[in-house]
């Protein structure tokens, strides 16, 4: 054998493993497509992550971002009916879950109920956070906001510091999560857990045209209210979307405000 010949026979040696693991690759996601199980899948999904990390792969584990039109950036939420506070709350009249829009409109169309039910299910693999780190990374580059639970909520502790970590691992994000969960929120500080200075935890009142806030100890958190009034008190920013055609525009309060921020009820 001449030295083109060793030469050509190392190479496709090196090639060989890495081709087999990118077929591989495209074979987890046409089965996945095909309608196989996910849990069948994760032990395949794993071994490929752990080789090249990829957009396919981190959606597969994690269900996918969503890119809200009001919105910058990117959001990631799941069904509403899994709210735990808020389930009870949309059994009481004034309240703020009572008409929430998350259980109505486009929340309802069939691809959004199938991707919330991928996203819910998603949360507690083992490669959930390093994969949202991923998708978050690459897809929030050239607009740094991203949004927690555009419909949804905490489940718990655990479900909190998973999001806590997530947002260690994207530090030139900016994340905001909007939750009625005031008591993980407590738990997770009293358990000796920090915020991390790109997540602006803002517990929302839940009441119509309330403004008495949460409290809340250990730990700077922000609110929001929901109001059928036209303004909010003067210790509050008034959302602008609705003068904006429904979409939030160069404002940022939400990520940036210390402001109790205030939506029109819709």
């Amino acid at each position: 054998m001449n030295a083109l010949e060793q030469m050509l026979t190392l190479a496709l040696a090196t090639l060989a493993p890495r081709m087999r693991q990118l077929q591989s690759a495209k074979a987890i996601r046409l089965a996945f497509r095909a309608g196989a199980p996910i849990k069948s899948l994760m032990p395949a999904i794993r071994e490929k992550w752990e080789f090249r990390k990829s957009i396919a792969l981190a959606n597969l584990i994690t269900g996918g971002l969503g890119n809200p039109s009001k919105m910058p950036g990117r959001a990631y939420g799941f069904s509403a009916s899994q709210c735990s506070i808020g389930s009870k709350l949309a059994k009481l009249a004034n309240t703020v879950c009572s008409s929430c829009y998350a259980m109505k409109g486009r929340y309802i169309f069939l691809n959004v109920v199938e991707c919330h039910a991928r996203r819910f299910a998603s949360l507690r693999r083992p490669l959930w956070c390093d994969a949202m780190a991923y998708l978050i990374n690459r897809q929030c580059a050239k607009v740094p906001y991203f949004r927690w639970h555009d419909s949804g909520d905490l489940q718990g502790v655990w479900h909190l510091a998973n999001i806590c970590e997530v947002c260690r691992m994207t530090p030139k994000v900016s994340h905001w999560i909007p939750t009625r969960e005031y008591k993980i929120v407590q738990d997770f500080i009293d358990a000796g857990n920090e915020i991390p200075p790109n997540l602006q935890i803002r517990l929302s009142i839940h009441m119509v045209d309330s403004f008495t806030l949460p409290k809340l100890k250990g730990a700077t958190v922000t609110f929001s209210s929901v109001s059928e009034k036209e303004k909010a008190p003067d210790f509050a920013a008034n959302c602008p979307a609705p003068n904006q055609k429904g979409e939030c525009g160069s404002c940022r309060n939400c990520w940036e405000s210390t402001l109790l921020v205030n939506y029109h009820i819709h």
